[in-house]
């Protein structure tokens, strides 16, 4: 569909290089019959890229026994071990159309593209960047967090209109570090009954949050549920794109700076690397929670609903007390490296500025 308007623009504009998504590879093809450079633009970070070039090793499940509910994947800097259940069986990977054939044709183009961009920064994920560099893509670019490029309150308004604005009107009414961000991206399915389990645990927590969902149905929200919320939070259909403190990095990045309940969906880039930042977080950089999230199944009403009790748990434990002080002051750290690494002379600027020279 996008494939002739896409060769005319090129045709008419005739630009220097393109910069596509990972999902376009086609593009990488066009470029290149009129010797224009193609960037890439992955949606993932580097940790789970390199994970996902780990399960390449495995090939399939071979050694491991029929009961084993664990699988360490090979050739990483760390050891990482993965609950068996959350990872596609690797000896299957061609069955899972029409995915397959788009991954297939990226890793191809992959040698014929001028370089990868990722929405990550060096001081999140180091070990990964110099293994994906050298092990991977030499040509690869780190320039996030982008969405802190632009941090004044109009700006981040823009992105979500009147519902934006209302949030961070509410956000600055806030004390600092006491709102917890919840967000599953736009492709999740949840079933209803785990809808409501979630929102009942939000509620028991007694902490505020801002919890992003679609405005589509609303049949789960558990009664008195908004009328209780409205009184002390912020309405849960807001859909604002914030996290908590203000310290939104868009995209995968937020995870670091929180907590993450992982969900499974059959596409990558939105799917499986969300159990690979569970990882990151939890065993790397020991500032996660893991609410138990298990199942790798595309169907919602195949997926264990987590209970009304382990997300308070989890939500009490991540916005703790003296207990937790540990890992919420590694996640105020990453938060500053977060902003130093797109400010003059950060980490993602410098590579930005790096990925500029070698363009000219």
């Amino acid at each position: 569909m996008l494939r002739q308007p896409f060769h005319d623009a090129l045709a008419e504009l005739r630009p220097d290089c393109v910069f596509t998504d990972y999902f376009m590879p086609w593009t990488c093809d066009l470029a290149a019959e009129r010797g224009i450079l193609r960037l890439e633009f992955t949606g993932v970070g580097f940790f789970a890229e390199c994970a996902f070039r780990s399960m390449k090793h495995l090939k399939r499940f071979e050694g491991l026994a029929a009961d084993a509910e664990t699988v360490v994947l090979p050739s990483l800097p760390d050891f990482i071990e993965m609950p068996r259940i959350n990872l596609p069986d690797p000896s299957n990977l061609e069955e899972r159309e029409p995915f397959t054939s788009v991954f297939a044709h990226a890793a191809e183009v992959q040698t014929k593209n001028f370089g990868l961009v990722m929405n990550s920064f060096y001081e999140l994920e180091p070990h990964y960047v110099e293994h994906f560099r050298h092990t991977v893509v030499p040509k690869a670019w780190h320039v996030g967090p982008v969405a802190l490029y632009k941090r004044d309150k109009a700006a981040m308004s823009k992105r979500g209109g009147d519902a934006a604005l209302r949030c961070l009107d509410w956000l600055d009414e806030c004390k600092p570090g006491s709102v917890l961000f919840v967000c599953f991206g736009s492709a999740s399915n949840f079933t209803e009954n785990q809808m409501r389990e979630m929102a009942v645990g939000l509620e028991a927590s007694e902490h505020p949050f801002i919890w992003a969902v679609s405005n589509a149905g609303e049949v789960w929200i558990p009664e008195g549920f908004e009328e209780t919320i409205e009184g002390g939070n912020v309405d849960p259909r807001m859909g604002a794109s914030v996290a908590d403190s203000g310290a939104y990095c868009g995209g995968w990045i937020h995870d670091a700076l929180r907590m993450e309940f992982v969900h499974r969906r059959d596409q990558r880039g939105v799917a499986d690397d969300q159990f690979f930042n569970e990882r990151l977080l939890v065993d790397v950089l020991q500032i996660g929670v893991s609410v138990g999230a298990n199942g790798n199944t595309v169907r919602a009403e195949e997926k264990k609903v987590v209970g009304a009790s382990v997300v308070e748990a989890a939500v009490r434990r991540v916005m703790g007390g003296d207990e937790e002080a540990g890992e919420e002051e590694e996640r105020r750290e990453l938060k500053k490296m977060a902003f130093r690494a797109v400010e003059e002379g950060g980490s993602s600027y410098n590579d930005i500025a790096d990925l500029i020279r070698k363009l000219e």
